[in-house]
């Protein structure tokens, strides 16, 4: 018998996953399971990490939400690193974030259709 923890029902027991040498392996044992599920999901779901603008300092400026008059500066082109701050590409990034006048003095879209508006194949 077993002497490791036993797995409750209806729960994973294997899995594929890199193994010590990076060789991908099925793994069985509990411990095993929660570590490559744990590295997994950080591998898929931390992509933003080093995006600026979930570091200082624009998550100061901006927030989790963007939203505020940060996220309106830096669509109209008033906002801007004062010199000497931010990497060159979050400098980049800024110059590229401004929306065009034209999408900025249009009418909102109506994104809720009928029925009769779509199209479809038959």
């Amino acid at each position: 018998m077993d002497d490791s923890p036993a797995l409750k029902s209806f729960s994973t027991f294997r899995v594929i996953a890199p193994d010590s040498n990076d060789n991908w392996a099925e793994q069985t044992l509990k411990e095993d399971v929660e570590a490559s599920s744990t590295w997994e999901n950080s591998r898929r779901f931390s992509q933003t990490s080093l995006n600026p603008f979930v570091m200082s300092p624009l998550i100061d400026d901006f927030g989790h939400l963007a939203l505020g008059p940060a996220n309106s500066a830096a669509l109209d082109s008033s906002c801007a690193h004062p010199p000497g701050t931010g990497t060159r590409a979050q400098r980049k990034l800024f110059s590229k974030l401004r929306i065009d006048p034209a999408v900025a003095t249009a009418p909102p879209m109506n994104a809720a259709s009928s029925v009769d508006q779509r199209t479809c194949c038959s």
